[in-house]
C-alpha cells in the first residue's frame, strides 16, 4: 500500500470513560438472505454476508457495518478476552474509538469487544468510513491494551488495513496498559 509507514512510538491514552457500553454479545440480527458466509483465518470468528452487509458472529450487535469495502477500514482483532481498544485519528483531527463512534469526516467505529470483560475469545473493533467519504490526509491507527480480564498478559494482535481498495495486515504485539501508534498512511 503506497504511503503506509509502520511505527511503534508510544501514543498517548486514548482509554475513553464513557458511559456508553455494547450491546449484549452473541445478539443474531436477520436482515435478509445470506449471500456467503465464512470462519476467519485470523480469529476463527463466523462472518457472513446478509443483505449486504458484513455480520461477524459472536461480537456485540454494534459490530455490523454497511458496504463492500469503504475508502478506509480498519480492522483490529485479536484471540483472547482482553479489553483491548482500537483508535483512529482522522485528518480532520477526530478520534475514533470506544465512547466516541463517529466523527464529523463520517469515520465511524463500531464493535466495541470485551468492554468490561465481557469475555469473548475471538473479539474485533472496526473503524471505517464509507465509500466516497474519507476525507484526505493523514491517518494514525493505534490499540490500547485497556483491561488485562483474565491474566492474559502480552496480546498479539492483528490489523487488517483497507485503504482505497489495497489491503495491509499489521501484527504486533502489546503489554497490559500499553497504548501505540501501529501505523500512519496518507490518502
Amino acid at each position: 500500500m503506497v504511503g503506509v509507514a509502520v511505527g511503534t512510538a508510544a501514543v498517548a491514552s486514548v482509554a475513553a470513560a464513557s458511559t456508553a457500553s455494547a450491546s449484549a454479545a452473541g445478539t443474531t440480527t436477520t436482515y435478509g438472505a445470506v449471500s456467503a458466509a465464512w470462519t476467519s483465518a485470523a480469529t476463527g470468528a463466523k462472518i457472513a454476508i446478509v443483505a449486504g452487509a458484513v455480520a461477524v458472529a459472536g461480537i456485540s450487535g454494534a459490530a455490523i457495518f454497511d458496504g463492500d469495502g469503504g475508502d478506509v477500514r480498519a480492522t483490529l482483532e485479536w484471540d483472547s478476552t482482553a479489553d483491548i481498544d482500537m483508535f483512529v485519528f482522522d485528518p480532520l483531527g477526530s478520534t475514533l474509538t470506544f465512547g466516541r463512534e463517529s466523527s464529523e469526516s463520517g469515520g465511524q467505529y463500531q464493535g466495541e469487544a470485551n468492554h468490561d470483560c465481557e469475555g469473548l475469545t475471538s473479539p474485533s473493533e472496526t473503524v471505517f468510513w464509507p465509500d466516497d467519504s474519507a476525507p484526505s490526509g493523514e491517518y494514525v491507527v493505534g490499540a490500547t491494551y485497556t483491561a488485562e480480564c483474565a491474566g492474559e498478559g502480552d496480546q498479539a494482535v492483528r490489523l487488517t488495513l483497507s485503504v482505497d481498495g489495497e489491503t495491509d495486515t499489521f501484527d504486533v504485539f502489546l503489554s497490559p496498559g500499553q497504548s501505540i501508534e501501529i501505523t500512519r498512511f496518507t490518502r
